[in-house]
């Protein structure tokens, strides 16, 4: 399932991804691999990361903006979309 994750990660967290498979791959048969708890802990924390950097723009920003679209009343009898978050939509 980590691997799954890794291989839909944006372009912005290659640097995790190569940090985590060079891991492994120096420690050789002592190498343990981590639970999916820690998994997604080390995830979340270089998600932070990118966001303090600038380099993603954090999901609250995102929000603001998809709603400021809609601010002046225009369209309120259409349908809104409906978004569904997946790992990539945290670099749109």
């Amino acid at each position: 399932m980590i691997k799954h994750i890794m291989t839909y990660l944006p372009p912005e967290y290659a640097p995790f991804v190569s940090s985590f498979n060079t891991h492994n791959v120096t420690i050789g048969s002592a190498y343990v691999k981590p639970s999916f708890e820690k998994f997604s802990e080390m995830l979340i924390f270089e998600h932070d990361n990118l966001v303090g950097m600038g380099i993603l723009k954090s999901s609250k920003t995102k929000a603001l903006v998809a709603n400021e679209g809609n601010s002046s009343g225009k369209n309120s009898n259409k349908k809104q979309k409906q978004w569904k978050t997946k790992p990539q939509d945290y670099t749109q």
